[in-house]
């Protein structure tokens, strides 16, 4: 049986059996939430908060210099910074009004050996639940995702399985999916939202070639880079987990702000993902949970990856079990 290595608090990493099931052995249907979740967090070596200052303003002068062009003024502290700060955060920064959403993109993964292009369909509620689906270019159904905040579900429809976890980071990662956020930081960001990602004030501000970067404490984000109309152009993660991502093609929409149409990540190990929305819908209502379940074919095999969602088998709810429909789009 294929085990995996993941670390939990307060304990040493172990090895954990992924635990089967067929659905015409489970419930009629599995649990759509989990009272008292607890995201699991990366367990830091103990030097690292002493030396994360030093290694954030590091980071923010790599960013801040990897842009095309130089200037005598890159790494001073501009005086404009806090008036484009609170720009920013009138504009991007104050949380999505809107309820619902539906987002069509395309999205091109690559590493050194590889790459592929397929498309996304992405639809859901920003407090949950959220749906994806992945379709390759000629249409054939790649993979769908589930999460309801309490368990994240990824089906793969070519080999009959789903893949389950409390937390969608871990889930992703111990499937070879090292992207850096879950589904609903993804909707955020597509919609233009990035309260989720940065703190209400910063914590030291650099200038740039194309702009102002400013240095966060306690936050998704550690370094993010404004343009001089207060729009993100790029941001970079920890250096625990470090990624950079690109935003870019933003709509002429003047003082309104807009969202980027393009983004760029990069990952450590020189795995990219390009992401190009088509289409992006904001609706104020809710959307209907039955168009946010995710049906599974009976005989699909269910492989929980951590311990909780084992629990999942005896609680009640909706939105994940078996059934004899694979369709998923509402």
């Amino acid at each position: 049986m294929t085990t995996l290595r993941l670390a939990f608090p307060a304990r040493r990493p172990r090895k954990i059996g992924l635990t089967r099931f067929r659905t015409a052995d489970l419930p009629d249907r599995l649990p759509a939430r989990l009272p008292g979740r607890t995201p699991v967090p990366a367990v830091l070596p103990a030097l690292l908060p002493a030396l994360l200052p030093g290694l954030v303003v590091v980071l923010m002068l790599a960013l801040l210099t990897g842009c095309a062009g130089t200037s005598p003024r890159i790494g001073e502290t501009p005086a404009s910074a806090p008036a484009l700060w609170a720009r920013f955060q009138q504009q991007y920064a104050q949380g999505t009004k809107a309820q619902s959403f539906k987002i069509t993109a395309s999205l091109f993964y690559s590493t050194p050996k590889r790459g592929n292009r397929t498309l996304l369909s992405f639809w859901g509620n920003y407090a949950y639940p959220l749906r994806l689906d992945v379709t390759a270019g000629i249409g054939a159904s790649l993979s769908h995702f589930r999460d309801d905040g309490q368990l994240w579900v990824a089906y793969f429809p070519g080999d009959g399985r789903a893949y389950t976890h409390t937390d969608a980071i871990l889930g992703q990662r111990a499937l070879g999916l090292p992207f850096p956020f879950n589904l609903r930081e993804l909707a955020s960001l597509l919609s233009g939202d990035l309260s989720g990602f940065v703190p209400k004030d910063y914590a030291s501000a650099l200038t740039a070639p194309d702009g102002v970067g400013f240095s966060l404490d306690d936050s998704r984000a550690s370094v993010m880079v404004l343009d001089a109309q207060a729009r993100p152009v790029r941001l970079a993660g920890p250096m625990s987990q470090p990624w950079t991502l690109t935003l870019s093609e933003y709509p002429d929409l003047g003082e309104a702000g807009g969202m980027a149409r393009k983004l760029d990540l990069d990952l450590p190990g020189e795995e990219k993902a390009v992401l190009r929305i088509k289409s992006l819908e904001m609706k104020n209502q809710s959307w209907p949970l039955a168009g946010l379940k995710l049906p599974l074919p009976v005989d699909t095999e269910v492989i929980f990856l951590d311990e909780i969602g084992l629990m999942r088998l005896e609680q009640s709810g909706d939105g994940v079990g078996p059934s004899q429909d694979t369709r998923t789009q509402p």
